[in-house]
C-alpha cells in the first residue's frame, strides 16, 4: 500500500524541491560549510538522475568538525534565507537541521546532517560508513551542478543499500537499508543512552 509518506511528488512539487534543495546547499556554501550528497540524493542522482519522486527527506552530509558549535548559526541563515527551520539537533554525534521551503515538510523535508570519525569508520548516532567511502570525496554531476560524494559512489550505495539498482518503495528502514549500515556491537548499547541525550539537547534548544 502506498501511503501519503511515499506517495508520487508532482512535477510543480519537484521542482520546488530542486529550488530549495540549491538554496541549502548555497547556504552552507556561503558559510564555507563543504557538504556531500549521499543516502536518498545521491541514490536519486545515480538511478533517475533526479530525485526519487516518492522520497520525503532530502538529506545533505556535512562533516561534525565543521559544524560544530554552530547549530544556532546556521540555522540562523537557513531562517535568513527563508527556511522554516523546526529541529535542531547539536549533539556531536547526531548534529541535525531539520526545515521546509516552499511545500510543507510532509511534502519535502531539508535536512544537513553530520558525521564523524571514529576509528576506521565515519558514523552519526545509529549508522556507519566505512571511512575510504568519506576520507577523500569523489564528485557527481547532478541536476546540472556539481557535488562531492562518497568516493566510488556504486560502491558506496551497495553498502547502504544492498542492490540499489532495484527501487524499493518503503518507509521503513529495515527494508531499504542494508544491516552493515546500522551500527551494532558496543554502540548497541548505547542507543538508549544517546536518545536521552538527543532529546536533552532538543529541549535545552527549546528553551533558548
Amino acid at each position: 500500500m502506498t501511503t501519503d509518506k511515499i506517495r508520487t511528488r508532482t512535477p510543480e512539487e519537484l521542482e520546488y524541491r530542486r529550488k530549495a534543495f540549491f538554496e541549502m546547499c548555497d547556504v552552507l556554501d556561503k558559510a564555507n560549510i563543504p557538504c556531500f550528497l549521499w543516502g536518498g540524493v545521491l541514490l536519486g542522482a545515480m538511478r533517475e538522475k533526479d530525485f526519487i519522486e516518492w522520497d520525503w527527506d532530502i538529506e545533505i552530509g556535512v562533516f561534525a568538525d565543521g559544524v560544530k558549535g554552530r547549530a544556532q548559526e546556521l540555522a540562523a541563515l537557513f531562517s535568513a534565507g527563508g527556511f522554516e527551520v523546526f529541529r535542531v539537533d547539536d549533539n556531536y554525534e547526531n548534529f541535525k537541521i531539520d526545515m521546509a521551503k516552499y511545500m510543507p515538510a510532509e511534502v519535502s523535508s531539508f535536512t544537513v546532517c553530520s558525521w564523524y570519525k571514529e576509528d576506521d569508520m565515519w558514523v552519526r548516532s545509529l549508522w556507519k560508513i566505512p571511512a575510504p567511502f568519506l576520507d577523500t570525496l569523489g564528485e557527481i554531476e547532478f541536476l546540472g551542478r556539481t557535488f562531492k560524494c562518497p568516493s566510488n559512489p556504486e560502491k558506496f550505495l551497495e553498502y547502504q543499500y544492498g542492490d540499489w539498482r532495484t527501487p524499493k518503495r518503503t518507509a521503513d528502514q529495515r527494508e531499504y537499508l542494508s544491516a552493515a549500515f546500522f551500527r551494532t556491537d558496543k554502540t548497541k548499547g548505547n542507543v538508549f543512552k544517546k536518545n536521552i541525550q538527543r532529546a536533552v539537547s532538543l529541549l535545552r534548544g527549546l528553551l533558548r
